[in-house]
């Protein structure tokens, strides 16, 4: 099993998984970066630079 650094390598794995990037402007701007399956998913993958935060909401 691979481990990834939350960056532009996990973001290109997440979209090859079929992963949609959900992040607003302002976010992508600051270097954060969300991800759903789906729109509509209630679960969602957060990440920076330095932290990954699935949440569930």
């Amino acid at each position: 099993m691979k481990t990834y650094k939350a960056n532009e390598e996990l973001k290109i794995v997440l979209q090859g998984q079929g992963f949609i990037e959900t992040s607003s402007c302002r976010d992508k701007r600051k270097g954060k970066h969300a991800f759903k399956l789906n729109r509509k998913s209630r679960k969602e993958i957060y990440f920076d630079n330095e932290n990954i935060q699935i949440s569930d909401w």
